[in-house]
């Protein structure tokens, strides 16, 4: 919960700074309430959005993990002319923690499982990434949205095993992972500057492998815990 707040607050912050700088600049501008970009503007583009991912763990990893992440998605770009755009982007989740307790006769991975032994893994994913952004206006101020582009991928996972077999809390990190993104959205621009964007997304973080402490896993099928991740992501942009 304090990561959240804590993502909640920047993004509060950011947005913040947006509000006053589009009062400020439709006032000192003009009373137009047209809002829609022209055809021959280069735009510079800052935008922040909470963002929702849907991330399921893989094969067995799917008893434990944790499949919904609240977080945050923070970019910078421009806009070229009226229907492309290019941005740099970070997003993290919050840390979720996900366990399953095993009961008599149940495998993990092949591997007899103690009964009664609880396994819990705590997950933040974080990327960066670069996305070539395609817009299609339509009415006044209203864009469609497609992006597509490709990302670099990690994640920090920590690991507890109770019960009769416990061990202490083990922590693994993931490879940097390469992978593709593409998404739809909506946008719309309240102010001169100043406007609201809705999207879907996808991401490949099916390619996010762990790092085992201390040798190889014994099943390769583990190395690669994370299905492909579906997000919904609502924010702010300021253009200039």
């Amino acid at each position: 919960m304090k990561e959240l707040f804590k993502l909640v607050c920047a993004t509060t912050a950011l947005l913040g700074v947006g509000l006053v700088s589009a009062e400020t600049s439709d006032a000192s501008v003009s009373t137009e309430t047209d809002t829609s970009v022209e055809e021959d503007v280069i735009l510079s583009l800052v935008g922040a959005d909470f963002e929702f991912t849907r991330l399921r763990g893989k094969n067995n990893w799917g008893k434990v993990l944790q499949s919904n992440y609240p977080g945050a998605n923070f970019y910078l770009g421009g806009r070229f002319f009226e229907y492309f755009g290019l941005i740099v982007g970070y997003d993290v989740t919050t840390r979720r923690a996900g366990s399953h307790t095993f009961q008599a006769g149940e495998t993990f991975f092949g591997v007899a499982a103690a009964p009664g032994s609880t396994l819990t893994e705590r997950v933040r994913a974080e990327s960066w990434y670069l996305d070539l952004m395609g817009y299609i206006p339509f009415c006044n101020s209203f864009d469609l949205i497609g992006t597509i582009g490709y990302g670099a991928m990690w994640a920090k996972v920590s690991q507890t095993i109770t019960g009769p077999f416990a061990v202490p809390a083990l922590t693994r990190s993931t490879r940097y992972a390469g992978g593709l993104r593409a998404g739809v959205g909506l946008q719309f621009m309240m102010t001169k500057v100043l406007g609201i964007r809705g999207m879907v997304n996808w991401k490949q973080t099916s390619e996010i492998r762990l790092v085992p402490k201390g040798g190889s896993f014994f099943s390769s099928s583990m190395a690669k815990p994370f299905r492909d991740a579906y997000s919904f992501r609502l924010g702010l942009f300021l253009a200039f």
